[in-house]
């Protein structure tokens, strides 16, 4: 009976804890998985008997938003790429999108592509450890997990393999030995036979060379530079807030994925004439719900532009479902 699309299964999630503490309440976050492989991150709240909890979870104000949120994204149009004029029509199905978003204790957001949900260490019994969320993965053997899996605690990771970070072109991030690739551009900056109509005595030393130096360059070859080095941002800033009736966007052309970029889709590791992309951007705007029936998830509409994908834009829309599913409000904390 429950195969009818007009069916609809409702799990009832119950809590049995044995607690010595005083402690108002705990929360856990809990994965459940459909027979067809989707999978669902579910904060759940539990309190102990009669000790009264919080009113709403989510108090007026940015710090009210602070931590992790994790947002579904339906997208039920798209532009089509076959029609006259290329309009934004309804697709014969919905397509997922998994969306991580943090927000600090003053409100300010980032979009990640990838969290560790962990705590602090401690020797100390009488000491509770601390929840913490962990995007850098060098730091994640400083602290401990919480989810024990064949005898030893793991950290619970979420990720969402629709934003992959970009690029890391900060002169620091791509220095490394002479040769490298602030020393290529220097090379092909001052050569007098250089075709790099953009950067042509432009960058006269390695001091000279700035982030959009190396962007320039990266479009201006035709393979991949030897000395372009792998490192990716492990976060993006986003522009407005989390809450009922607001707006969180990225700022224009930071989320891009450069002509060597690893997720760029024209890129083919094994065939040299396709060893480069077009340099892709990719703006997506949220904006929630004025009314909102839960404070601690929200709903709203979702809108992506792609550029350079296709000849014309390519813009999909949809509704998204954001939940928090940790108080935390800092990345990365000081192990």
């Amino acid at each position: 009976p429950f195969s009818s699309p007009s069916w609809r299964r409702k799990p009832t999630l119950g809590a049995s804890r044995l607690w010595a503490d005083g402690l108002s309440g705990r929360t856990n976050v809990y994965r459940l998985r459909t027979g067809a492989g989707s999978a669902f991150w579910l904060p759940v709240s539990a309190v102990r008997d009669g000790i009264t909890a919080a009113a709403d979870p989510l108090p007026a104000g940015d710090a009210g938003v602070a931590g992790l949120w994790v947002g579904d994204v339906s997208l039920t149009a798209s532009t089509s790429i076959v029609a006259n004029g290329s309009p934004v029509q309804p697709t014969a199905g919905t397509a997922p999108v998994r969306i991580l978003v943090h927000s600090d204790a003053g409100g300010a957001l980032r979009l990640l592509s990838q969290v560790t949900l962990m705590e602090t260490r401690t020797a100390d019994a009488s000491i509770r450890p601390t929840p913490v969320l962990v995007v850098d993965q060098r730091k994640i053997p400083y602290f401990e997990g919480i989810k024990k899996q064949n005898g030893k605690l793991m950290g619970i990771r979420m990720e969402s393999v629709s934003y992959d970070m970009p690029r890391d072109t900060s002169v620091a991030a791509q220095s490394g030995t002479a040769g490298d690739l602030p020393d290529m551009i220097v090379a092909e900056s001052t050569s007098p036979a250089t075709l790099w109509l953009e950067g042509k005595g432009l960058y006269l030393n390695r001091p000279a060379v700035t982030p959009g130096a190396i962007q320039s360059y990266l479009n201006f070859r035709s393979i991949r530079p030897p000395g372009l080095k792998e490192n990716y941002l492990l976060s993006l800033p986003l522009q407005g807030g989390i809450g009922a009736g607001k707006t969180l966007r990225t700022t224009a052309g930071t989320l891009t994925l450069d002509p060597f970029h690893r997720s760029n889709p024209f890129r083919h590791a094994y065939h040299q004439t396709e060893g480069k992309g077009p340099r892709i951007t990719r703006e997506m705007e949220v904006v929630l719900d004025a009314d909102q029936r839960d404070s601690s998830m929200l709903r709203g509409t979702y809108k992506e532009t792609i550029k350079n994908l296709i000849k014309t834009d390519l813009v999909m829309t949809g509704t998204i479902e954001l939940r928090r599913v940790s108080p935390v409000p800092v990345l990365d904390p000081a192990p």
